[in-house]
């Protein structure tokens, strides 16, 4: 079996959940100033700025890497953003990236849109119930 290291980028693109686990750190804050991916700009030019470290292209990673590179997104909840999340997968495609995505799975409708864009998607089954 031939193995082809792939470079990983996790994006924990938001702290904000909608379920509220005791032992999680991700807790739906209705005030809390916005968040970087949620700057259309902002969230464009890094993924931009990502795609160039990462590529096979770059000095650093020649001979290392055979493969494109994964943007891992996560949050707390990244479903919550459905069109930020949209956009976020097109770039990052766009830019090069292959694209996975970890979700607790409860907004079915943004995991619809997204999907024929991810290659890998992870649902978090943590507890049980709270």
């Amino acid at each position: 079996m031939n193995h082809q290291p792939q470079i990983v980028v996790n994006w924990h693109v938001t702290e904000a959940c909608n379920y509220h686990c005791k032992f999680c750190y991700a807790h739906w804050v209705k005030d809390r100033a916005p968040e970087l991916w949620r700057d259309n700009d902002a969230c464009k030019s890094l993924v931009s700025e990502l795609s160039r470290f990462v590529s096979r292209n770059n000095l650093f990673w020649q001979g290392r890497v055979a493969s494109r590179p994964r943007l891992n997104i996560a949050g707390g909840e990244p479903t919550l953003w459905k069109d930020e999340l949209c956009k976020l997968v097109f770039w990052a495609v766009e830019a090069g990236f292959d694209v996975s995505l970890i979700s607790n799975g409860s907004r079915p409708d943004a995991l619809l849109a997204i999907a024929p864009k991810v290659k890998i998607l992870g649902l978090s089954v943590d507890s049980t119930h709270d």
